[in-house]
């Protein structure tokens, strides 16, 4: 069973950009794993997120760059 909730986010002045500032980051993240990808040939997320989750979690300041090395290897995955 699915269940959606609906809800409106009312952000104050100072937190209206928040959501495209991390949207921007997240794409960062994925290019940065992408390229890590491309320069060590590796195409599993395991491999990828070992690879790289440190830096680009240092680089980003995201918390979970995990979502972007799993979005990176669908890619792949859809690509090949």
């Amino acid at each position: 069973m699915n269940e959606t909730v609906a809800c409106k986010l009312t952000p104050t002045p100072e937190q209206q950009g928040a959501p495209l500032e991390t949207l921007d980051l997240f794409a960062d993240a994925c290019n940065a794993a992408l390229k890590v990808a491309q320069e060590t040939g590796k195409h599993r997320a395991y491999d990828i997120h070992h690879e790289c989750y440190y830096d680009i979690k240092e680089a980003t300041g995201l918390t979970s760059v995990r979502h972007s090395v799993v979005l990176l290897h669908r890619i792949i995955r859809f690509c090949s």
